[in-house]
């Protein structure tokens, strides 16, 4: 038995010891971005050439649905894209490719899709920002599990502040934040 010393009939405990190098016997992880859209790529293109363009591709969406998120916001057109600039090359999200966290770039890149989407459909009053909404939920399901926990918590809080702010601004409601003051007192 490789390992073991001579004479000894004990089993190698280590994967040193057994030459098995290949790591400890965890479960691998599971490939989830094969029902992202960008799995399609794969088809036409070499597999690096196409994990470059889907990160290539991500990096520029999450620009541009920041600045579009901040123009519909009425930001100016110079604050939405320096805005969209600084938030497609965050330290965060320009690290995600190096250790290849493909999914945290994608969940990250529908952030400002699913705000945006909340802004037309609570704000502007348009079906399809609720279209919009569900394929930027599901965009962000499919891209990383646990970022779009965390990205559905801040669309609902910010789907919160719209309908709240839309009441206030109306004069609606009455107690604690209505009767168009802004003030949060009961």
């Amino acid at each position: 038995m490789r390992g073991a010393p001579s004479g000894s009939s004990a089993a190698a405990t280590s994967p040193v010891e057994s030459g098995d190098l290949r790591g400890p016997a965890v479960r691998r992880r599971r490939q989830r971005d094969i029902f992202y859209p960008t799995w399609l790529l794969r088809f036409v293109l070499p597999v690096t050439t196409a994990g470059n363009v889907s990160f290539f591709v991500h990096y520029i969406l999450a620009g541009l649905f920041t600045y579009l998120l901040l123009r519909r916001l009425r930001v100016g057109w110079t604050g939405s894209v320096v805005g969209g600039l600084a938030y497609e090359l965050t330290g965060l999200i320009a690290s995600y490719p190096s250790p290849g966290h493909d999914g945290k770039l994608f969940a990250s890149a529908m952030l400002p899709l699913l705000l945006l989407a909340l802004v037309l459909a609570l704000r502007e009053r348009r079906w399809g920002g609720y279209g919009l909404l569900a394929a930027a939920t599901a965009l962000t399901l499919l891209g990383h599990f646990q970022l779009a926990y965390y990205s559905l918590i801040v669309a609902g809080l910010f789907a919160l502040y719209l309908t709240l702010e839309e009441a206030g601004d109306s004069g609606e409601g009455s107690g604690c934040c209505g009767s168009g003051s802004r003030s949060w007192r009961c």
